[in-house]
């Protein structure tokens, strides 16, 4: 139930500050100072808010989608699979039998970065639910502990990997916008609505519902093909670029 609040105290409006430093740095005794972005938030906003939020960043102005264009729910475009994992994990160094390559987000961002080979495989006698956790083709995978909001767009190479449950699957309900919802989802409008959820004390997170609530423009369905198409051949240009970076490595 959203709680009433007296008009009275409603008009009493608090300055919130996000602690963000500004671009421009003004000069304070030779030194820089940084200048923190504010903005002001209502008492009623905080109360009917669902979370009941008092941290600055959860009110960022800029996670607001102010432009011309309906918007839906990424519930409406994929579903956003979180897998909680419990159970205990047996792993090998090498790609014996059984096994399948593993990955983390940190492991992930190593491959995409330097082209690394997986260093880790996991067993199918582990305590988990093994098929749960593979991975296919044109899904997104979403960092949601630690670095919030990092989006992997999963090519043929990583298909039937087994990801771990630090990275929240979002999977497309039509192939056709895979592209277009990883372009989305990196851009600074949907960061900014996906780490104002971010919850913990040193180490922050966010789950399925906070992703599911990500608010996606509706665009023609020819746009959001065409960016798709494009997103998607540049992420296989990737693929097949680290590849050759990685024989070169190698060879050398």
């Amino acid at each position: 139930m959203t709680a009433r609040i007296p008009k009275e105290l409603d008009a009493t409006v608090d300055t919130v500050l996000a602690y963000r430093p500004s671009k421009e740095q003004p000069e304070t005794e030779g030194r820089p100072w940084p200048v923190p972005d504010a903005w002001s938030v209502s008492s009623e906003q905080i109360f009917s808010d669902d979370g009941l939020r008092l941290d600055a960043a959860h009110f960022d102005p800029g996670a607001s989608l102010d432009f011309n264009y309906d918007s839906t729910a990424l519930s409406e475009w994929a579903e956003v699979r979180f897998i909680r994992d419990r159970g205990q994990k047996v792993f090998s160094a090498e790609p014996v039998s059984g096994t399948k390559p593993y990955l983390n987000a940190t492991e992930f961002q190593a491959i995409l970065s330097f082209a690394k080979e997986p260093e880790r495989f996991i067993s199918k006698v582990s305590d988990v639910d093994f098929d749960a956790f593979l991975i296919q083709a044109g899904w997104l995978l979403v960092t949601r502990s630690g670095t919030l909001g990092r989006v992997f767009y999963v090519t043929k190479r990583f298909s039937g990997w087994f990801a771990s449950d630090d990275l929240i699957r979002v999977i497309p309900n039509r192939a056709e916008t895979a592209g277009y919802l990883y372009a989305w989802l990196s851009t600074p409008a949907a960061q900014k609505q996906i780490l104002r959820e971010g919850y913990g004390g040193q180490i922050d997170h966010i789950d399925d519902t906070h992703l599911r609530k990500v608010r996606v423009p509706c665009l023609d369905d020819d746009v959001v093909e065409r960016i798709s198409t494009k997103v998607v051949r540049s992420m296989k240009l990737r693929d097949a670029a680290l590849r050759r970076i990685g024989s070169a490595w190698d060879d050398r």
